[in-house]
């Protein structure tokens, strides 16, 4: 017990001895750590910091924006220079148009116009925070469009968007964008990459999974400028990537966000309809949940009744579609009729089986309740179970009326 004693003082000797020292260096390290965060937080980074990391020249260019623009732990703004790079800029990209002009196809504009960028982001780089910076962001990302170079040109116009998210050239930026996402699904389609090789040649392309990163362009354009003249045509079509891509629950909910958000859109026919397949193809089946069904019957009558010149082009498609639903909302009375069955409860099992026969008449979904009613009938008298209660459970059915009438008004069931 006393060897321990002395042990346990004699380490706390040690430590208040050297203790000084190693508190003094752990304090001036916190000190030094801090001084980098409060020298650097004025020195906004973004996306392109990554894409920079990838290219000689563009790291070559950070280093010396983030040490030789500091000077006692602020950053210095140079607007003498960032105005000089900004005309060398602007010289460049007109040389840039020019040749793009003459060479008719080409290509011979596409590296000047990717050297007037890295200037345009050099002298942004130069007045932060400022109306200049913006301006030079704004067109290095049109530089690097007309490069064809679309992966730094979304990523610029994302830095743009970030850093002023109501720049006054939010409509450009948007139209930009959402012509890169069009481009990208559409080459998916027609020039499908394997997932596992990544792209390091083509620069029209991103290094991997085209139709991805269209998707992911089309979703941020709606939470960027969700007021915006594309904030519906990037809804739609993000919707239907997600349909070709048979991804039906999300693209029935983006539909949905459509027909609800956006009630004087163009697209308001297109995404009823679409809506309403993809509520189909979602569904799972009779043993599962039924939303999607009274989704999409509601659907088929909101069509009739807010679209009644496409519904008479669509005619077939409806009144097919419309049988379609039917059938699977027979189905699905009939599962829970044979729940009812085989948990014993013969009444609620024959009160559903005579809901399909009222409903679902000349089908083979009927016969099919017929038969079961016969052999349970025997059965049901002698139940006694409490049938009162569970006929209140179920309303009353509606007589079935054709889907289309002769008149508007006897289009809607």
């Amino acid at each position: 017990m006393k060897k321990t004693f002395v042990v346990i003082c004699t380490s706390w000797v040690l430590v208040f001895c050297s203790g000084c020292g190693i508190f003094r260096s752990v304090g001036d390290g916190t000190q030094g750590v801090m001084n980098k965060m409060i020298s650097s937080g004025a020195q906004r980074r973004s996306v392109l910091d990554e894409i920079e990391k990838n290219e000689p020249e563009f790291l070559l260019d950070s280093m010396v924006r983030q040490t030789a623009s500091k000077k006692d732990g602020i950053v210095q703004q140079n607007q003498e220079r960032a105005l000089t790079l900004y005309n060398e800029a602007e010289e460049l990209y007109q040389q840039a148009t020019q040749a793009r002009q003459a060479s008719e196809g080409s290509g011979d504009h596409a590296e000047l116009f990717k050297s007037a960028a890295k200037q345009y982001l050099r002298s942004a780089d130069q007045w932060i925070n400022s109306a200049h910076e913006q301006d030079a962001v704004f067109k290095a990302g049109e530089a690097f469009f007309f490069a064809d170079h679309y992966k730094k040109a979304n990523d610029v116009f994302e830095r743009l968007v970030k850093d002023y998210p109501g720049t006054r050239h939010m409509d450009v930026v948007m139209v930009r964008r959402f012509a890169i996402a069009k481009f990208w699904l559409e080459l998916s389609k027609s020039n499908p990459q394997n997932f596992l090789i990544a792209n390091y040649s083509d620069e029209s392309r991103p290094m991997r999974d085209a139709a991805g990163n269209a998707i992911r362009i089309l979703d941020r354009m709606r939470i960027d400028d969700p007021t915006g003249k594309l904030a519906d045509d990037a809804t739609i079509a993000l919707a239907n990537a997600y349909f070709e891509q048979e991804r039906y629950l999300d693209a029935a909910d983006t539909y949905e966000d459509l027909r609800v958000n956006f009630p004087s859109s163009q697209h308001q026919f297109h995404s009823h309809l679409s809506e309403m397949k993809a509520r189909l193809m979602a569904y799972q089946g009779p043993h599962y949940d039924g939303t999607h069904l009274e989704t999409a019957q509601k659907l088929i009558k909101a069509i009739l009744t807010q679209f009644p010149h496409e519904a008479d082009e669509h005619k077939e498609l409806l009144t097919r579609e419309n049988a379609r639903v039917r059938k699977m909302v027979a189905e699905r009375q009939l599962a829970l009729a044979s729940y009812y069955e085989a948990r014993g409860a013969y009444e609620a099992a024959e009160m559903q089986y005579q809901q399909v026969l009222r409903e679902f008449g000349q089908t083979p979904i009927a016969d099919t309740a017929k038969n079961r009613m016969d052999a349970i009938s025997d059965k049901s008298t002698n139940s006694g179970e409490p049938a009162e209660w569970i006929a209140r459970l179920f309303p009353e059915s509606k007589p079935v009326e054709p889907l289309f009438g002769t008149r508007l008004k006897d289009q809607i069931r």
